[in-house]
């Protein structure tokens, strides 16, 4: 269960611990549970469906981050980075009082292949009229939120015909690696993308956006026109950019 999903059911609270602004609270984006609580399982039934695409995207036209977004990623200070590092952790209640979801996000500093970054661990769970579901991020960003590698998984455990899906991304020497797998019941589709390291330029992933937030609320301030990329629910590029709204700081896709 995401946060956004959080955000549009019946609360009456959200309570939190760690020092959060009201922008995490309100506005974090798409999470999951830990790794160890959503694991793929792969049914040895002979029926199974399985389905393997590999996507090019060298031939669509791709969206551009702005020149203020670039400069605003590499303006981020040492100094801010070590102002993140705490957790935060979010219940939402219902009306009722009831406990319906709770939502963690940490930062630690971390030294990835030799080089100082940020590990990322994220999750949101609960559910959504008695349906169990959740998400969860583990990911590493180097301290101007460039995405070095991240792990996304999601689930909503429905009786007949459970899905889960799993992201994974990793960059290399020239390019991001993105491959979602997909399981609805027997069913398994995985798909892969490739994207060049410049058209990546600007690129804000579910893990780097959390801390992007706050980044943001601690300069209190969103610059002009800063337009980011980031990718949407099928894995294609789109338009991100965030703008003050009464509640906080928040992402939207242009």
């Amino acid at each position: 269960m995401s946060m956004s999903d959080l955000a549009d059911l019946p609360v009456e609270e959200l309570t939190s611990s760690g020092g959060a602004t009201s922008v995490e609270r309100l506005e974090s984006p798409e999470l999951n549970v830990s790794p160890g609580e959503l694991t793929h399982q792969k049914s040895l039934d002979q029926s199974e469906d399985q389905e393997s695409v590999q996507t090019d995207t060298s031939a669509e036209p791709l969206p551009t981050a702005s020149t203020e977004a670039i400069h605003f990623l590499t303006s981020i200070l040492p100094e801010e980075i070590q102002k993140i590092f705490f957790r935060d952790s979010l219940v939402a209640i219902s009306e009722t009082g009831k406990e319906i979801g709770e939502f963690t996000f940490v930062v630690q500093p971390i030294m990835y292949h030799a080089t100082p970054c940020l590990s990322i661990q994220a999750s949101s769970h609960g559910s959504i009229d008695s349906i169990p579901c959740g998400t969860s991020i583990s990911a590493y960003l180097t301290q101007n939120l460039e995405t070095l590698e991240q792990q996304h998984h999601e689930y909503v455990k429905l009786k007949e015909q459970p899905l889960m899906k799993k992201t994974s991304m990793k960059r290399d020497d020239d390019s991001y690696v993105v491959t979602r797998e997909v399981t609805s019941g027997q069913n398994l589709r995985t798909e892969t993308f490739t994207y060049k390291l410049e058209e990546m330029q600007g690129f804000v992933s579910d893990a780097s956006n959390l801390v992007l937030l706050r980044i943001l609320a601690l300069r209190n301030k969103v610059p002009d026109n800063i337009s980011f990329v980031s990718l949407d629910t099928e894995m294609k590029l789109f338009p991100s950019t965030y703008v003050s709204a009464e509640s906080g700081i928040r992402q939207s896709a242009e």
